[in-house]
């Protein structure tokens, strides 16, 4: 593979260690980026409804968030994120997730079944219910998703209980 020099205006032989390294250290930037800006938007998000629980409107906000939760939304936005195999994240939520009906994304927002880790950096908190995270908005859901593919990579080997877990997913259809 050849880069081209700038500097020396000609092409430069690169190695596939080097390319590797560029390509990961480009999506740790990437993610920090994508981090970063979800932090400002959940300091933004917590100055409103801090706005809104002092005139009474705290479920008014949390149905309207709720209600904004869809297919083709949470399909959207992980288009839009650097997953290796976005079919498999799709297929993943709406197992994890019962097409977005479960009482864990209602409660804690976590469309992944993600648990706490002691392993992994992870965004969100413990849940005071359950081993579950717990996050702000589902949009932090996939982000930490995302963090999970970073660290293990795309094999779910040892992800989830269900001996039936790979069938379940390759069972699901995507319209």
């Amino acid at each position: 593979m050849y880069e081209y020099n700038n500097e020396s205006l000609t092409f430069i032989e690169r190695n596939d260690h080097e390319i590797k390294l560029k390509k990961k250290n480009n999506l740790i930037i990437i993610l920090s980026i994508v981090c970063l800006s979800l932090l400002y938007f959940n300091y933004l998000a917590y100055s409103m409804l801090g706005e809104y629980q002092e005139k009474g409107h705290q479920m008014e906000v949390l149905a309207d968030s709720i209600e904004k939760l869809n297919l083709k939304t949470v399909d959207e936005y992980i288009e839009t994120l650097p997953f290796n195999n976005k079919t498999l994240i799709k297929k993943q939520y709406r197992l994890e997730s019962n097409y977005l009906k479960s009482s864990l994304v209602r409660t804690n927002m976590n469309l992944f079944g993600i648990k706490n880790a002691g392993k992994r950096t992870q965004i969100g908190r413990k849940s005071k219910y359950n081993d579950y995270r717990k996050y702000d908005n589902w949009q932090m859901s996939v982000i930490d998703r995302l963090l999970y593919e970073v660290k293990y990579g795309t094999s779910l080997v040892g992800y989830a209980e269900d001996s039936r877990y790979f069938q379940k997913l390759n069972n699901i259809k995507l319209r």
